[in-house]
């Protein structure tokens, strides 16, 4: 039997370039801190070639006047150097690091701002935080730190062994055999390792995930004694998260001891090879020889905690460019709208959603509204109400048929266009952690504040604004928790007054409030959907009574269509919904 081909995996060298090429920008930085790197270690060579052999030639044992004369400064002006050095590579690397950070967060947040709806059904809230926090500074510490000590170390190896090389170059020739075990041993740990991190970037996603649902919905959890469950979740992702962090650290701590065992059999060889008396030399260049040996062990050694890091930070830019290679909207559309009438057409509109493209979510949907016409769409949970509506802003595009908007095919329209011609109020109101001026302006920058007063007044929320303790300054708190439900939802009717979009959609927008806040904002909506053509989705058919046309929807298809009075004459599926709704409320109250 044929085993199945294995996911093609992303050569080494493909990561590498991305992750290098991430700091291309600043590579006039990256020059200051590769010449900081030659300034530190030439300093440090000069002491293996000639303080430490002049020091003990001409000062220990011949005692020349001289040179105990210019020695001191000769240190003084050696240590400076590596000091300047090290300040350089450090801050400029530094610098590097925190700018790719701060670069791969703009992109990835601007990505997410452009992707389709479908991305954010694959994806949950957590693994993408986890994409811009944890993934994001992976590559930093890879691109600041990692490289910074690969770099000192190459520089510190090259130097060293040009040291040596012009003390004996026997002696160097012998010790040369270190690189293909360096070489071998690398590559060993470097795959283990960027396996390993990739598997804790996806704990990391879990954990985050887990934490965000705790936080947000730590009501629903404290009302229905969810903490033992919660507990075990906790448990179960911090758990998955620590065997994979140990996994790195093994790895991490087996790979300095790796480098210095190679480094120290270089050492014990070479101190053997002076001893032989085939290889004659001074005192002061053996020490210094000795020297540059000790010397080599901790490059050799940093560059195994080094390559930690670096595999550590390819996986991340991997995680990162597969957000980033996400496909953006289809913006296809040329036409832009100068005006709009509001006029909305479906024809034959057929729906699948992309991951279940076997099972249609709507069949063969048609309707037309116009102008200052409502349309409610009614029906059981699962019936296809909330993906029609889906398709008007193009959240998503329909698999079969055409929507249009005063005769133009929505596909055609750009996209911007199209939206610009859509306000929208949902059940769950969606505020931001701002003002309450700013979030009734949300979109619209240009808004001054007497328009935003008078959005308020005609929403009905003007007095309830007055009466906080900085107005319109007042900040709403997380997605408006210092507000009530009625207060929060004036409010996103304000912001859709201030629109002044001809087409309004409202996804049972008062189905989340009692009867007395619906009363209350219901005179603001008749406010609001006066001269406009207004899509409901009801969940209280109370309230749609009035509708010019009612919609009934069943497994995606409408089945039944006509006015309020109409459809309770035909006594058919609306009639069946009035009812049992009736008998609930009724139940209700006698309960």
């Amino acid at each position: 039997m044929r085993k199945p081909d294995k996911k093609p995996k992303r050569p080494f060298f493909n990561s590498f370039w991305q992750l290098m090429s991430s700091a291309r920008a600043y590579s006039w930085v990256l020059v200051c801190a590769i010449t900081g790197l030659f300034i530190t270690r030439l300093a440090e060579g000069s002491i293996y070639k000639y303080l430490i052999p002049q020091t003990l030639d001409d000062g220990f044992i011949a005692h020349k006047a001289e040179f105990l004369q210019y020695m001191p400064a000769m240190f003084l002006g050696i240590f400076c150097a590596i000091g300047l050095g090290e300040f350089l590579s450090k801050y400029c690397m530094g610098y590097v690091g925190r700018s790719v950070v701060r670069d791969y967060r703009q992109q990835m947040l601007e990505h997410l701002l452009v992707v389709p709806m479908a991305y954010y059904k694959k994806h949950t809230i957590g693994e993408l935080i986890s994409k811009i926090n944890y993934d994001a500074e992976q590559v930093a510490l890879a691109v600041s730190e990692a490289v910074r000590e690969f770099l000192n170390s190459v520089v510190a190896i090259i130097v060293l062994f040009g040291v040596m090389l012009s003390i004996s170059w026997k002696v160097t020739l012998v010790t040369l055999f270190v690189a293909p075990l360096v070489g071998g041993a690398l590559r060993m740990v470097g795959k283990r390792m960027r396996r390993y991190s990739s598997r804790v970037q996806e704990t990391m996603g879990e954990l985050t995930h887990v934490t965000a649902e705790i936080i947000s919905g730590y009501q629903v959890i404290k009302v229905y004694n969810g903490a033992n469950y919660e507990k075990r979740r906790i448990h179960l992702s911090t758990d998955n998260n620590w065997r994979q962090e140990l996994r790195t650290f093994m790895i991490a701590a087996l790979s300095a001891p790796l480098m210095q065992l190679i480094g120290g059999t270089v050492l014990v060889g070479f101190i053997y090879m002076v001893t032989l008396d085939t290889i004659k030399l001074p005192p002061g260049q053996i020490f210094g020889l000795i020297g540059v040996m000790f010397a080599l062990i901790r490059p050799l050694k940093q560059i195994g905690g080094v390559n930690n890091i670096f595999q550590k930070g390819l996986a991340g830019v991997e995680s990162i460019q597969k957000l980033l290679q996400a496909s953006p909207e289809i913006n296809n559309g040329k036409h832009v709208l100068s005006s709009c009438a509001g006029t909305i057409r479906f024809e034959n509109v057929s729906f699948c959603y992309p991951d279940e493209p076997d099972k249609p979510v709507l069949q063969n949907i048609n309707f037309t509204a116009t102008r200052g016409k409502t349309i409610a769409i009614v029906g059981k949970s699962g019936s296809g109400k909330s993906s029609l509506i889906a398709l008007l802003p193009r959240f998503y595009n329909p698999t079969l048929g055409h929507i249009y908007i005063d005769d133009h095919d929505i596909k055609d329209i750009e996209l911007n266009s199209l939206r610009q011609q859509i306000a929208l109020i949902t059940q769950h109101v969606v505020l931001f952690n701002d003002t309450i001026a700013n979030n009734i302006a949300y979109g619209m920058p240009q808004a001054t504040r007497q328009q935003i007063i008078n959005a308020a007044t005609v929403a009905n929320a003007l007095e309830f604004i007055q009466q906080m303790p900085l107005g319109f300054d007042t900040p709403v708190g997380e997605n408006g928790c210092l507000l009530s439900g009625g207060q929060r939802q004036r409010i996103a009717i304000a912001r859709a007054i201030l629109k002044d979009a001809p087409i309004l959609i409202m996804d049972e927008a008062t189905s989340a409030l009692d009867t007395e806040s619906e009363q209350a904002i219901k005179v603001a909506l008749d406010s609001l959907m006066r001269d406009r053509t207004t899509l409901i989705i009801a969940h209280r058919l109370s309230t749609i009574e009035k509708a010019d046309q009612i919609l009934v929807m069943e497994q995606g298809k409408i089945v039944e269509s006509g006015t309020h009075a109409e459809l309770l004459a035909a006594q058919g599926r609306y009639a069946l919904l009035q009812r049992a709704q009736l008998t609930h409320e009724l139940e209700e109250v006698v309960a």
